[in-house]
């Protein structure tokens, strides 16, 4: 994440939003929480870090979030409870899981529990890009 780090320091890039998004970055390691809030500060997001799930609940209660980015290595109780609070108080939130290892289990988890997009590791920045700016600007849209 070194080199990831110094690429975003680099470029530090800003894409303004109409209005601020709010991102809740969930990542247990210090460094790699570090480097994606950065990078989505210079993009114009608010990054709101938190070192795990009962953190991110607390979060999720007293602030209204627009995209949570999940840091998952099991799916455990608490994960499961962030995420049923977070779809049962703000359904619309949009939900990105990023995990080490797929398994066909997690997989079927995140679907019961209608994660909108699952990311392996190692996470390359573009691709987080590009899911977090469609994400957030399908929940940006009008409702139908």
């Amino acid at each position: 994440m070194d080199e990831s780090a110094a690429r975003v320091r680099r470029t530090g890039r800003s894409r303004h939003w109409t209005n601020p998004k709010r991102v809740l970055v969930v990542n247990d390691h210090f460094e790699v929480r570090s480097v994606i809030t950065e990078f989505l500060r210079r993009r114009g997001l608010i990054a709101i870090p938190v070192r795990d799930a009962a953190s991110a609940r607390v979060v999720c209660e007293r602030i209204e979030l627009d995209l949570i980015l999940l840091h998952l290595v099991v799916l455990d109780l608490a994960e499961t409870a962030l995420i049923r609070q977070v779809k049962l108080l703000r359904p619309t939130t949009p939900i990105v899981v990023v995990s080490a290892v797929m398994t066909p289990d997690l997989e079927r988890e995140c679907r019961v529990l209608a994660i909108d997009e699952v990311l392996v590791k190692p996470i390359v920045l573009r691709p987080l890009e590009r899911v977090i700016s469609r994400l957030l600007k399908t929940s940006e849209a009008p409702p139908s």
